[in-house]
């Protein structure tokens, strides 16, 4: 779990090409995520509410430190290339049907 923690606090020390690739591969991966719920819990007989997250937010948070991890770090042009790729995938995400995740990736955005 460290090593893969890593991979997104050392995303700073990647080229201009790297970082962008890498923000658009999680972007690509969130949205599977988002698109595709967890399976329910029959045994428990959950069933889905708008309150309740059953969608993978894993990559969708790490957009979010992989954003802020360069935000400071990057000249002006590049954060500029980051953030149209970033833009895109949260206004999809803030548009979610489910309440959770659209305030997640809303709240997101205010951090950011």
């Amino acid at each position: 779990f460290e090593k893969i923690e890593r991979l997104f606090v050392s995303s700073i020390n990647l080229s201009t090409t790297a970082i962008i690739d890498m923000v658009k591969a999680l972007c690509d991966v969130s949205s599977v995520e988002l698109r595709h719920p967890l399976p329910e819990d029959r045994s428990r007989n959950i069933c889905r509410h708008p309150f309740d997250s059953h969608y993978r937010i894993y990559s969708l948070q790490k957009l979010v430190e992989v954003a802020d991890f360069n935000m400071e770090k990057r000249p002006r042009f590049v954060w500029n290339s980051i953030w149209d790729v970033l833009t895109e995938h949260f206004a999809v995400a803030g548009c979610h049907e489910n309440i959770r995740v659209s305030m997640y990736a809303v709240d997101s955005l205010r951090q950011l």
